[in-house]
């Protein structure tokens, strides 16, 4: 007979420190991470473990489009 114990799901965040933590990722490294998941998170519009390959995807390449120089004609319009 199967007896597996269910542990109830961690928030995101506190996995992702744990992981990190594991990994030793330096601090710095660690704060960069969980600021640019909460970017992600916002864009998104939902808790980013609910996103797909394809949200991924289509973040990255809005963020590829932003580049020093077309950052500057934003915020000059």
């Amino acid at each position: 007979m199967n007896t597996t114990v269910m542990t109830p799901p961690r928030p995101l965040r506190e996995r992702m420190a744990e992981d990190m933590d594991l990994r030793h990722l330096s601090r710095a490294t660690q704060r960069n991470y969980l600021r640019d998941v909460e970017r992600f998170a916002t864009w998104l519009g939902r808790p980013p473990d609910t996103a797909s390959g394809e949200d991924l995807r289509q973040f990255q390449l809005g963020r590829k489009l932003i580049t020093p120089r077309t950052r500057g004609v934003c915020r000059r319009a």
